[in-house]
């Protein structure tokens, strides 16, 4: 067996010492590289204009482009454009698509693909809306997700607001097929209902009631969405201290109407701010200087308000006999506890900062005792907060924002350190530097809850922060739109965005879905 062993080897040794004599061309293969197309937003029947960035190791051979999407199921191929540069007017409707380029070696027939998303927003889409006034008029401005910016009103459409203008706010829902409308809130008429669509009026104060409240004095709007499974939506009008609410969702399949209902009974003074998401419906009465919760099916009359237990010793939800100047859902605490926290003023002027737990505030889940969290005195550099023409509470971040003047003061509800991060003074407007006044700030405010994904997973609304600013002394369009994009540790990274003299005085912001 050795033997055969060896011989079997030998004509292979014998191979591998020849030379070899034969004679090869190697081409190269190009390389095609595409630097990374980024996301766009476009509002609709405006022109896209992509120039990519493309390099190529071949000689100048000619490369070929196309620029495509698919449709019909991804079944056809829907072709762009066939230059280099991708010029489209976008005739697209409302939505995300993923738009491709390919680059072709016509040599080597090899290519290389990248695409990006495309957002094709409607002109009243989804956006910004800020409520002011230009001398005395009411003002409506719109901007949108791609950045273009529409003064709704002020521009003759028709109707009217009505005038000293108080809130603007969302009431449309998915969930609520029928309820599609802005409210526009004032101190004279009550205000008027918009169409989500195209911002028309469609109603007035008093369609929205079943009784129209005999004072009408609107001082704040809240909306409060359960999970999706419940596919129900409670939201409220405090009206002159007073509260009226509506349960929509089983109304609404029901046939009922979309009406608040009216003022829940009792002696109470509600403060303007609350915290109301899908399982909190918590409010404070700075007559009594108590916390109120809401009780009962909102879709009787026969609404009626609780008090809170305490699971805290020397804290009664009940009996605070403080009163309330800020409230709102702070980000959870480290352990994940949901916590509330409010701004208050106790009976010698002091103020004072106090977290507190928020556990199922309503009558669709059990009742849970409230546990105070911390009891602190506001620290002197917050001095003046109570004077604020705005806040601005992160739900991700224990941060609470608001407004000196022209400046713009982060507040650190862990630390009790409070030191300003933004100054309009120092921003030049059409050029200049000029004397300002902050007159609104506003962070959009998307609830977490517990055991359910957030209703908007893919974008986060606590790193931005909008500001409307306006020139002291001035007249007109003299507001300003300041978007500035916030860091994790809750200062100004960059502002991304300023629009000059755009609206009026500011009242109200909200965002638009």
């Amino acid at each position: 067996m050795k033997k055969l062993l060896y011989l079997c080897l030998f004509p292979f040794l014998g191979i591998s010492c020849m030379d070899d004599l034969g004679t090869y061309d190697y081409n190269p293969l190009h390389e095609i590289t595409i630097d990374t197309l980024k996301n766009r937003t476009i509002e609709i029947y405006h022109q896209l204009e992509v120039e990519p960035k493309i390099s190529f190791s071949g000689k100048e051979t000619p490369l070929e482009y196309c620029w495509y999407r698919y449709t019909n199921n991804d079944l056809e191929v829907d072709t762009l454009s066939l230059e280099e540069k991708l010029v489209y007017n976008v005739n697209l409707s409302v939505g995300n698509y993923t738009i491709y380029l390919k680059v072709t070696d016509k040599e080597t027939g090899l290519s290389s693909k990248s695409n990006f998303t495309l957002s094709v927003t409607g002109k009243f889409d989804k956006g910004l809306m800020v409520l002011g006034e230009v001398d005395g008029i009411p003002n409506l401005v719109f901007l949108n997700t791609a950045g273009n910016l529409v003064e709704v009103y002020g521009a003759d459409n028709g109707h009217e607001l009505g005038t000293h203008p108080v809130i603007v706010a969302d009431a449309s829902t998915t969930q609520i097929m029928k309820l599609k409308d802005m409210l526009i809130l004032n101190g004279t008429s009550g205000g008027v209902t918009l169409n989500n669509a195209d911002l028309t009026v469609s109603s007035t104060f008093e369609d929205l009631f079943y009784i129209t409240p005999q004072v009408i004095n609107p001082q704040a709007y809240y909306k409060g969405v359960y999970p999706a499974s419940y596919g129900t939506m409670a939201d409220f009008i405090i009206n002159n201290g007073k509260l009226h609410g509506r349960l929509l969702g089983a109304a609404d399949m029901l046939g009922y109407g979309l009406q608040f209902n009216p003022a829940v009974p009792g002696d109470y003074e509600l403060s303007p701010y609350a915290i109301v998401n899908g399982r909190n419906y918590l409010f404070y009465d700075n007559q009594k200087g108590r916390f109120l919760n809401i009780k009962g099916n909102m879709m009787s009359l026969n609404n009626t308000f609780s008090s809170i237990e305490s699971d805290s010793e020397n804290f009664d939800p009940s009996n605070l006999g403080l009163q309330l100047v800020y409230m709102a859902e702070a980000a959870p605490t480290g352990n994940n506890t949901k916590r509330g926290c409010g701004i208050f003023k106790n009976t010698n002027g002091q103020l004072e900062k106090l977290e507190f737990t928020l556990s199922n505030f309503n009558d669709f889940y059990s009742n849970s005792p409230m546990r105070l969290l911390s009891r602190v005195n506001l620290t002197p550099e917050a001095e003046g907060i109570e004077q604020s023409a705005g806040y601005a509470m992160s739900v991700a971040r224990p941060f609470l924002y608001f407004t000196k003047g022209s400046q713009i003061y982060q507040y650190d509800l862990n630390s009790n350190r409070c030191f300003p991060i933004y100054d309009t003074d120092t921003v030049k407007i059409n050029g200049n530097t000029v004397q300002t006044t902050i007159e609104r700030i506003y962070m959009e405010y998307v609830p977490h809850y517990d055991g359910y994904a957030s209703y908007f997973p893919n974008e986060d609304y606590n790193n931005t922060l909008y500001v409307v600013s306006s020139e002291n002394g001035a007249t007109g369009k003299k507001g300003s739109i300041h978007i500035l994009k916030l860091a994790d540790n809750g200062t100004v990274e960059e502002r991304t965005t300023l629009y000059e003299n755009v609206c009026g005085n500011c009242v109200s912001m909200c965002y638009k879905r």
